[in-house]
């Protein structure tokens, strides 16, 4: 029973709707003062019909994998060799190390001392990150890997000293954080977490499963406050933790309260506008395709996440293909997940994404899920010297 409940909790359509209960949570915290500060905004209760669209189409797609969960008492066998497992490890600490160093000269310091300083605002960190020349996509792409590798590193087959374990977490969190943005801090807690809560429901081991939720519990919390100081750091305001919450969650509501208002549910977009969502930044600009975003925004450096954005560029028989579609795919990796072990890498990169659906749309960007998946691959096939991965 206990594994059943296990599964349910890390299953897309469970995640997906706790994503669009938080995109309509701002429904309940309108009178709150954050929403003062948008005087031109105004709630309308007929956009929960997008939502409802939404999960609806994505339960529906989810239905179709036709792929059954088969209880097997087993244990991935996750690692190889020591001394293949520690010289990654080194490899890893190297190119981190450099990396970072290109970011301190890219940026002209290290960024979060220097908004804590006054030296320099979230603007000049945006203006240096523009220029980066690949070093920032670069950087980002090892820290997916460095996710990956933490399992291998901490498994019972290659378990890698502690002091060097926590120089490792720190260093890779360090890199995370540096500019100031927070994504990635709850992007890798939710792929940890996953990972280790679904390798122990492989292994039918409910003990370790409440263990980790022990765990999470705390690094969970650890996270929050990070991000909260984060955000200090960034504004300089100490509204507490609550506020900042609320913002970070309000912002795309608000986005697309104010677009809907604008335009009701009959709008939807020309053809050529459509290119701007479904083409990816990294290829629109080897394309030279210019962006064509027109959405109608309060907050212009805030997306609408998922509901808003394929709303606005494909209305609502957008929202119901895009959402089945995604139903689809997500549940055919999660069932995957139980049965292969290169699956067992790749699910969690859905989990984040499918939590934020109202405030990011990752399945079409390709730095935060289309690279990494790609990425997982060539590692993962290589790591296994082309073997059954």
């Amino acid at each position: 029973m206990q594994l059943k409940i296990f599964r349910l909790a890390l299953s897309p359509f469970c995640l997906f709707l706790v994503g669009t209960l938080a995109a309509a949570s701002p429904y309940l915290f309108t009178g709150y003062r954050f929403f003062n500060n948008y005087p031109g905004y105004e709630t309308s209760i007929t956009w929960s019909l997008v939502y409802i669209i939404g999960i609806s189409s994505f339960f529906l797609g989810s239905l179709f994998p036709r792929l059954t969960f088969r209880p097997e008492k087993k244990r991935y066998s996750i690692a190889l060799s020591v001394k293949t497992d520690r010289r990654i490890f080194w490899v890893s600490i190297i190119l981190l190390c450099t990396l970072l160093m290109l970011c301190f000269e890219m940026y002209g310091g290290i960024p979060l001392f220097m908004m804590a300083f006054n030296s320099a605002n979230a603007n000049d960190i945006n203006d240096a990150q523009a220029g980066s020349g690949g070093v920032l996509g670069a950087l980002q792409i090892l820290q997916f890997l460095l996710l990956a590798f933490i399992p291998i590193m901490v498994s019972n087959e290659n378990k890698v000293a502690r002091p060097l374990r926590l120089f490792f977490y720190g260093l890779l969190v360090f890199s995370m954080i540096i500019a100031g943005k927070r994504q990635m801090i709850f992007y890798s807690f939710f792929y940890l977490i996953s990972f280790h809560m679904m390798a122990h429901v492989v292994a039918q081991d409910t003990k370790q499963i409440r263990k980790i939720l022990i765990k999470g519990l705390w690094g969970f919390l650890g996270s929050v406050l990070l991000f909260a100081g984060i955000a200090y750091l960034r504004t300089g305001a100490d509204n507490g933790v609550f506020y900042v919450i609320v913002h970070y969650l309000s912002l795309p509501f608000i986005n697309n309260m104010y677009m809907f208002n604008l335009h009701g549910l009959a709008h939807t977009r020309d053809f050529f506008d459509i290119f701007e969502f479904a083409v990816p930044t990294f290829f629109r600009n080897i394309m030279e395709l210019e962006p064509v975003v027109t959405q109608p925004q309060l907050e212009h450096t805030i997306s609408g996440g998922l509901y808003g954005r394929t709303f606005w560029a494909y209305g609502l028989l957008g929202v119901t293909l895009y959402c089945s579609i995604l139903g689809f795919l997500t549940q055919l990796l999660y069932q995957l997940a139980f049965r292969y072990k290169f699956f067992l890498f790749i699910y969690p990169l859905c989990v984040w994404p499918l939590l934020m659906v109202s405030t990011y749309d990752h399945f079409v960007n390709i730095m935060f899920f289309i690279l990494p998946l790609f990425v997982f691959l060539g590692f993962r096939v290589l790591y296994t010297g082309f073997r059954r991965i």
